[in-house]
């Protein structure tokens, strides 16, 4: 027996002994009712924290060139990445971990009623961008 996450309904009440439905297949239905309710909630949950900590993650990899050291010498021996090329690949890495998440969102967005996802177009456009993030963080 397949359940689909979305075909499922959000209520127990059509499930009761008068439905004939005996209690293995009601303990399955709501597992996987408790498995919506976690994908419905952690989901984007995960997806705002997520951007969040990327936004800080990028701003303070852009912003770590201007630590307040004048003198070019005083900055080699000042920090601890001499190379700008540290900053830049994880500031990169944040963005590609953004788009990574902000295509999660586009495939949230379908299972509570928006299609985005399944429209066409925006599935193109998930995929490439999706591909493109996971080649980069992969690499």
């Amino acid at each position: 027996m397949l359940l689909f996450l979305a075909d499922l309904p959000r209520n127990l009440s059509i499930y009761t002994a008068a439905t004939g439905i005996n209690a293995p297949v009601l303990r399955v239905y709501n597992y996987a009712l408790f498995v919506r309710s976690v994908y419905d909630y952690y989901v984007p949950l995960l997806i705002a924290v997520g951007l969040f900590c990327n936004v800080v993650s990028i701003v303070v990899f852009a912003n770590n060139n201007e630590g307040g050291v004048e003198d070019a010498e005083d900055r080699v021996t000042s920090s601890l990445c001499a190379d700008d090329s540290y900053d830049t690949y994880l500031s990169s890495r944040a963005v590609a971990d953004s788009v990574f998440l902000l295509c999660l969102f586009v495939v949230w967005l379908d299972t509570v009623n928006i299609p985005m996802y399944t429209t066409s177009g925006w599935c193109q456009v998930r995929r490439h961008l999706n591909f493109i993030s996971i080649f980069f963080v992969q690499t």
